[in-house]
């Protein structure tokens, strides 16, 4: 991927962690029937993700990330 498709991956995966993490702290409302959508895990989904898109767009500056059990 380029920078700039990296940059707008990396920033929609922080905005769904936001979203994500934010709906999990809600309560359920038992009115409203069963949460349907596992928010928490959505999270943890996105968190991982934006760490290694994370890790891809700093490559962009020359900062190595990986190969060091190589």
């Amino acid at each position: 991927m380029d920078f700039t498709t990296t940059l707008i991956v990396l920033t929609i995966c922080v905005a769904l962690f936001g979203l994500s993490a934010w709906r999990s702290s809600h309560r359920a409302d038992p009115n409203r029937g069963v949460r349907l959508i596992p928010w928490t895990f959505l999270a943890l989904i996105f968190a991982v993700f934006s760490l290694v898109v994370l890790a891809h767009f700093v490559s962009f500056f020359g900062i190595t990330t990986g190969g060091r059990f190589s």
